[in-house]
């Protein structure tokens, strides 16, 4: 026997977990609004962010990083270098300083390493030791 408010509340858990978030932003003068799960990582170049979804399509906008990080501040995304934003939903590995995100491989600078390795460590729960 469960009680009613037990079941209530884990069903709003997984209602909540299953909720979509969306990053707005402006891509070739169109407003777009990106599922931020598909989001794999972005890249920096010049003024531009290049956004690398998981089926390879690439969305690039005309926007600071800083701004970005602005935008996503909250969920799930670090800087692994000075020009790259990494979804940690999608980090599979890391060796030494090349992260696995998908298909890609990203370097992690030595000034971000620490930062990005516990910010990965946290979002995956902690490690048992």
């Amino acid at each position: 026997y469960v009680p009613f408010a037990k079941v209530i509340t884990k069903a709003l858990q997984v209602i909540k977990s299953n909720k979509k978030e969306y990053l707005v932003v402006e891509v070739k003068s169109r407003i777009s609004r990106i599922d931020i799960s598909e989001i794999l990582y972005m890249e920096c170049e010049g003024h531009y962010i290049h956004i690398i979804l998981k089926n390879d399509e690439v969305l690039t906008v005309l926007l600071p990083m800083k701004e970005m990080e602005e935008k996503l501040f909250g969920k799930p995304f670090v800087r692994c270098n000075h020009g790259v934003l990494v979804n940690l939903n999608h980090v599979q590995s890391v060796d030494k300083n090349i992260i696995r995100v998908g298909k890609h491989e990203l370097l992690i600078s030595r000034p971000k390493k620490k930062g990005f390795m516990e910010a990965l460590t946290k979002h995956m729960g902690g490690l048992n030791s």
